[in-house]
């Protein structure tokens, strides 16, 4: 029972983790690129990090800071599923809650893998250039949708098991409402999630905040890629 319990304690302590880094991250954003703190900025500067500084590009940037936290916290809840199956395996008594933990526990080492590998990114790039931007989207809806089919069939096939378990259940809704608020925003970027962004810079910040070098807006007020994408 203590190591169930420990495994539960876990996966609170690695939300925890991730929200903590992600605030701090979102902080230097904040005074950086969106209230340009003298003091940080001129320091920054002198150590040459790059010309021109823009910490949203560095720290959420691809393999940067918030994508390598992602990948550690990805790995650490896949670790405690697995320990929590083979726990429960070598108990007797339980092997389909087992099984649902090693099922997620093979789900979030396949999201690493995806999202290590950039394999969403690359389909979209092909496809693009092949079939066209429609095309690309539905690749990138298909990875999602692929992703997301081991643990939904698995969540389907142990609903009744796992929801008489409180912390889990709280756990899995979340996952799956960010999982899937993620990806439709991802995938309909063009659409509303750049939009969004210009016009939080222009209404909001009054046109202050620090631009992304290689971007710029088109009459229709999209953003047209010049050298850096973005996602």
């Amino acid at each position: 029972m203590r190591n169930i319990r420990w495994c539960a304690t876990g996966y609170w302590l690695i939300l925890a983790l991730g929200l903590s880094v992600l605030a701090v991250l979102l902080g230097l954003v904040l005074a950086v690129d969106v209230f340009h703190h003298s003091g940080l900025v001129a320091r920054l500067e002198q150590r040459q990090w790059h010309a021109d500084l823009v910490f949203w590009r560095d720290l959420f940037a691809e393999g940067g800071p918030a994508e390598v936290l992602q990948w550690l916290m990805l790995g650490l809840a896949a670790g405690l599923a697995w320990n929590a199956a083979g726990w429960l395996r070598g108990l007797g008594g339980h092997p389909r809650l087992s099984t649902f933990w090693l099922l997620m526990g093979t789900a979030l080492v396949l999201m690493l893998i995806e999202d290590a590998g950039n394999m969403r990114t690359a389909v979209h790039d092909y496809t693009s250039l092949a079939f066209g931007m429609r095309a690309a989207a539905l690749g990138e809806y298909a990875i999602f949708a692929v992703l997301a089919l081991l643990p939904a069939l698995t969540l389907l096939w142990h609903w009744r098991l796992v929801w008489q378990l409180p912390r889990t259940r709280i756990l899995l809704l979340a996952a799956f409402a960010a999982y899937g608020f993620a990806g439709i925003g991802s995938a309909l970027r063009r659409a509303w999630y750049e939009p969004a962004g210009w016009w939080l810079h222009d209404r909001i910040f009054g046109g202050q905040l620090t631009e992304l070098p290689g971007i710029c807006r088109v009459p229709d007020d999209r953003i047209a890629y010049r050298s850096y994408p973005l996602l």
